[in-house]
């Protein structure tokens, strides 16, 4: 197996190619050959509530996610982000625990960069479930024809206009 290079300087740099990843603190992007793998923690140090909208700073503690971004020179770009857990201090609300918002990053649960996803949402209009996902692998994107059709499902109606 072949060690990453890391490439620490270079991570400013980042911001320029990918500007939806300005909201995260970029610690190392490492090359690992057939994919590149950025190491990101989330800037902010408040965060909402979602249930009663107060902020909180009060860290509960911290998970991993990993996030598929836009390929980056054909190949994937994987993001290994850590993520807090806060705890709600308002005693009357119901939540106790909540994970901070990733903003333009990504929507909760996704696997996917929110710049991916459109990406993956536009392919899958015009190419449909199969062609869609052969195209995305040539690109160095992995995705089945299962979640593009997902995609394709779950966005909105198109709004007609009057004639």
């Amino acid at each position: 197996m072949q060690h990453p290079r890391h490439l620490a300087g270079d991570a400013c740099f980042l911001k320029t190619l990918f500007p939806h990843l300005a909201e995260l603190d970029v610690q190392t992007v490492a090359d690992h050959g057939t994919y590149v793998l950025i190491k990101a923690t989330t800037k902010r140090s408040v965060a909402a509530c979602p249930g009663c909208g107060t902020l909180s700073s009060r860290i509960h503690g911290r998970y991993r996610r990993l996030l598929q971004d836009l390929p980056a020179g054909g190949r994937p770009l994987l993001i290994a982000l850590t993520v807090r857990r806060l705890r709600c201090d308002n005693s009357s609300c119901r939540v106790r625990t909540f994970a901070e918002p990733l903003g333009g990053v990504a929507r909760p649960h996704a696997r996917a960069t929110s710049p991916l996803r459109r990406m993956l949402e536009l392919l899958a209009l015009a190419l449909a479930a199969r062609a869609g996902a052969r195209l995305m692998a040539m690109l160095g994107v992995t995705v089945s024809r299962d979640t593009l059709i997902r995609l394709i499902r779950a966005l909105p109606d198109p709004e007609f206009g009057q004639v």
